[in-house]
């Protein structure tokens, strides 16, 4: 049987034609992923049911880890997507984005933060997006101080960069902020060149937009790139807010 590897950090991701588990056929195109049997990503595969969720089609567990046998997204993430195809209209981007608002919403409702949202985090399936990914998943909403950096720095709210004490749900919204951005005007709202001038910019609030953006738009993404935690948006109220698009 021929596999397309590509290796992560600690798993692997197999693709191929047809795979069969120990129990059962499934045809088609999968994704298999192994994963700690002790981690929070393995407790997301077993809890998290959700539309717009890469779904676990089986666990094959064995003693330490477990093999996740996960629907295929044949068009690739959205990152991908853009690069070859081009921006998005605002309607498209918008209709995209509410769904990755919804399980996001979902997944902060059953106390599990992403940890690493980002649109090579957001597959493209049947016409719908998928949020994939959960090797960092945090299942605490407030993770302590720490030196250790887990995520996507251009994603990363300055409270993560800074190593503080934070909210891991109100940092997801912060990621959320970013995706947006980029897919709406091709460009990271920060530079990410230097790590201590990007948290400078994040924290003093410079954020710009392109001339003759819509002003539901700018309040949009500026209450998810809000610097004050307590003051940035939650996923339910970003919800609300797109339902008036």
């Amino acid at each position: 049987m021929e596999f397309l590897m590509n290796s992560g950090l600690l798993n692997v991701v197999a693709l191929t034609e047809e795979v069969f588990s120990a129990s059962s056929e499934v045809f088609g195109k999968v994704a298999i992923k192994k994963v700690l049997k002790t981690s929070t990503e393995f407790e997301a595969f077993l809890s998290l049911k959700h539309e717009n969720i890469v779904e676990a089609i089986e666990i094959i567990e064995a003693e330490e880890f477990a093999f996740v046998l996960m629907e295929f997204a044949e068009f690739g993430d959205v990152f991908e997507y853009i690069m070859k195809n081009g921006l998005m209209s605002v309607e498209a981007t918008l209709s995209l984005f509410s769904q990755i608002v919804k399980a996001v919403e979902y997944c902060h409702s059953i106390g599990i933060a992403h940890n690493d949202i980002k649109l090579e985090n957001v597959l493209l399936s049947n016409g719908c997006v998928k949020l994939a990914d959960f090797g960092f998943a945090k299942s605490s909403v407030i993770v302590a101080e720490s030196e250790e950096f887990c995520g996507t720095l251009p994603y990363a709210a300055p409270e993560v960069i800074m190593g503080m004490e934070h909210n891991t749900m109100k940092a997801d919204m912060w990621s959320m902020g970013v995706m947006l951005y980029v897919m709406l005007f091709g460009a990271f709202p920060f530079s990410d060149s230097d790590a201590t001038s990007m948290v400078q910019a994040q924290i003093s609030n410079t954020l710009s937009f392109p001339e003759n953006t819509n002003e539901m738009l700018k309040s949009l993404v500026s209450s998810m790139l809000e610097p004050f935690v307590e003051k940035r948006a939650d996923a339910s109220s970003v919800r609300l807010a797109l339902s008036q698009f």
